[in-house]
C-alpha cells in the first residue's frame, strides 16, 4: 500500500491488522462489520486515507469471500477447512489486495506475510507466502474461469459472485416468477457493488437541500441524501435532524404513512429486526 517512510510502513501494518481483527470477530462472534469497524478504526487512530483503505480491504474481502476461498483451494491444493482459521483470514485479505485492489504485488505479499507472523501460527507463514505468490501469477478472470470450470451455471455463478447457492436459487425463483430470468447475473453483480451511505432528512427537522451540494446526488427518496465520508461528522446528524437509512427503507416508510387507513382506533406497533 505505502512505499514511504518507516512510519508509513507501520501504519500499513496497522491497517491490515484492523481488517484482520474485524474479519476474525465476524468469524468468531458473528459481529456486524458496519457496526464494529468504526470502533476499530477509532481505536487504531487511523487517518481518513487509511480508514478508507481498511474499509475497502475488509468489506471487499467479505463481498468476495467464497470466490477467494475457492481460489486459495485451487492454488494450495488444500481444502479451505484444512487451513488454520487465522491463516485463512490472512490469505483472503491478501487475495483481495492482489486481485481487486491497486496494491503492488510485492507489497501485498510482503504485508500479508508480516500479518501472518503477527496473527497466525509460525508454521503458516511460509504457506501464506507460497500460496499468494502462486495466486499473483494470474489475473482474477483467469482464476474465476479455473475454479468454475465444469460446474453448473448456478454453481459457477454462486462462486463467481460469492453468493451462497440458496440465496442464488431464491433470486432465481423470484426473477422467474416475474419473467426476468435473464437478469440473474446482473442482479448478483449489482448486489456486490459497494453501497453508498444515505441519510434520511427527517421531515420537520431538515430538508435534503440543507446539506452541502457536494453531498447531494440523484436520490430515489424525496428525503434521501447520498453522502461520502463519516456521517457522524455531519452537523445535522449530530443534532438528530438526519440519520443513516437506506433509501429503499425510506420509500417503504413513506409508502406506509401515506397508505389509507380504514380503522383509525387500532393500536399500531412499529417493529424492525436487527441493528439499524
Amino acid at each position: 500500500m505505502v512505499q514511504g517512510s518507516a512510519s508509513r510502513f507501520v501504519v500499513a501494518n496497522v491497517t491490515r491488522e484492523v481488517a484482520f481483527d474485524l474479519l476474525k470477530r465476524i468469524q468468531e462472534e458473528d459481529a456486524y462489520a458496519n457496526l464494529l469497524l468504526p470502533t476499530l478504526i477509532a481505536r487504531a487512530k487511523l487517518d481518513s486515507r487509511d480508514a478508507a483503505f481498511v474499509q475497502e480491504l475488509a468489506f471487499g474481502t467479505i463481498r468476495n469471500w467464497l470466490l477467494y476461498e475457492k481460489i486459495i483451494e485451487a492454488a494450495s491444493a488444500r481444502k479451505i477447512d484444512d487451513v488454520e482459521p487465522d491463516a485463512q483470514i490472512v490469505l483472503v485479505l491478501g487475495v483481495h489486495q492482489l486481485l481487486d485492489m491497486r496494491v503492488p504485488t510485492h507489497a501485498a505479499i510482503n504485508e500479508s506475510v508480516n500479518l501472518a507472523k503477527a496473527k497466525a501460527s509460525k508454521g503458516s507463514v511460509g504457506f501464506v507466502n507460497a500460496v499468494l505468490r502462486k495466486i499473483a501469477l494470474r489475473e482474477k478472470d483467469d482464476w474465476i474461469d479455473s475454479v468454475t470450470k465444469g460446474l453448473s451455471e448456478s454453481d459457477a455463478l454462486s462462486i463467481q459472485y460469492s453468493h451462497p447457492i440458496w440465496i442464488l436459487q431464491a433470486f432465481k425463483s423470484a426473477l422467474a416468477s416475474r419473467g426476468m430470468s435473464g437478469e440473474l447475473e446482473e442482479l448478483l453483480l449489482s448486489n456486490n457493488v459497494a453501497p453508498k451511505v444515505s441519510l434520511a432528512a427527517l421531515p420537520g427537522f431538515c430538508l435534503p437541500s440543507d446539506f452541502d451540494s457536494v453531498q447531494q446526488a440523484q436520490n430515489r427518496s424525496p428525503i434521501g441524501v447520498e453522502i461520502t465520508g463519516n456521517p457522524a461528522n455531519i452537523e445535522l446528524v449530530k443534532k438528530g435532524f438526519a440519520r443513516v437509512q437506506d433509501q429503499g427503507s425510506q420509500l417503504v416508510t413513506l409508502a406506509l404513512i401515506t397508505a389509507p387507513v380504514e380503522v383509525v382506533d387500532n393500536i399500531w406497533l412499529d417493529m424492525c429486526a436487527g441493528p439499524g
